[in-house]
């Protein structure tokens, strides 16, 4: 799980699912393919992890979902 909260929007991802809410009480919810993660880790997260560790986080989600 991630989480980050910037100028007006939250940003939750767990496992695959990332949720996007504003302060009105409006969210969205999306899947994000396992490939993407790592990605998504570093664009809105400000994770960066490098290529090993992106694999792994890769491998694990798709050990732990099933996908």
């Amino acid at each position: 799980m991630a989480q980050y909260t910037g100028p007006g929007l939250q940003h939750r991802l767990t496992d695959t699912t990332l949720t996007v809410s504003a302060p009105d009480g409006t969210s969205e919810e999306r899947e994000v393919p396992v490939e993407e993660v790592g990605r998504l880790l570093e664009e809105v997260f400000g994770i960066v992890l490098d290529q090993e560790e992106r694999a792994v986080v890769e491998e694990r989600l798709r050990e732990f979902t099933g996908m």
